[in-house]
């Protein structure tokens, strides 16, 4: 067989390519988000958590990211920075999993709030 170097040697729960730079690989761990850049071998980490993260997606432009912790919703901007704004976008009883539209404009949760169970509907900013 052709030996092959090990590129990054994670222990990921998730892992998304950048919708718009190939290069760009968004992971998840139990309790912390990263930036590898394959182009130049760098890991950035975007935030440590105290509870783990349920689920990730890219926002629309992949200028940030949207994650949860199986109750909130969060989204936290990636550019390279010292610190990462974070915003809490909403806080569910049950967060089963969550997506944007095509633009990004609005964010939906399957999840519960309060007594109901279903599809909820949220606008999000584009920047």
């Amino acid at each position: 067989g052709v030996d092959r170097p090990i590129l990054l040697n994670i222990d990921a729960t998730k892992v998304l390519w950048h919708p718009d730079n190939p290069g760009q690989l968004l992971y998840a761990s139990e309790f912390e988000l990263h930036l590898y850049d394959a182009e130049n071998h760098t890991d950035v980490l975007i935030t440590r958590l105290s509870t783990p993260i349920k689920n990730v997606h890219w926002h629309s432009g992949g200028t940030s990211v949207m994650y949860d912790d199986g109750e909130k919703l969060f989204a936290i901007e990636t550019d390279p920075r010292d610190v990462h704004n974070v915003f809490e976008l909403e806080h569910f009883e049950e967060i089963e999993t969550f997506w944007t539209n095509s633009s990004g404009r609005k964010g939906y949760v399957l999840g519960t709030q309060g007594e109901e169970t279903g599809i909820f509907e949220r606008e999000l900013q584009k920047r």
